[in-house]
């Protein structure tokens, strides 16, 4: 059996799962599987016009949402690499945890208004 990426897993489950529901917000906001994917193919060209590339690192400063796994995806569909960093600490510390080298760039809460999520 063949292990599959996190990409390829997403792109399938939105071939054969279509509308149905992949996440369900506490607001009751509903995201089927193909528009998850649509939007993080969306997200991936923002993020590719911010500069990130294959190997760049991408801070994610947010919490379990769909915005979360929106933001990975569309990182990893571009070949970045992903830092989770725990979105309640303030910057001076949220910098010492994405490792030795700096994150290409950051996603918070903020980003939110830049790709139009939900």
């Amino acid at each position: 059996m063949a292990v599959e990426t996190a990409v390829e897993t997403a792109v399938e489950a939105a071939r054969r799962f279509g509308d149905r529901a992949a996440f369900v917000t506490d607001e009751g906001l509903s995201l089927g599987y193909a528009e998850f994917d649509r939007i993080c193919d969306e997200t991936a060209v923002g993020l590719a016009e911010l500069g990130v590339a294959q190997g760049d690192v991408v801070a994610l400063a947010l919490p379990p949402t769909p915005e979360h796994f929106i933001a990975y995806l569309a990182a990893a569909k571009l070949g970045a690499v992903t830092a989770g960093v725990n979105p309640k600490l303030v910057a001076s510390e949220s910098e010492d945890n994405v490792g030795p080298g700096p994150a290409h760039l950051g996603c918070n809460s903020v980003a939110r208004a830049r790709f139009g999520w939900f």
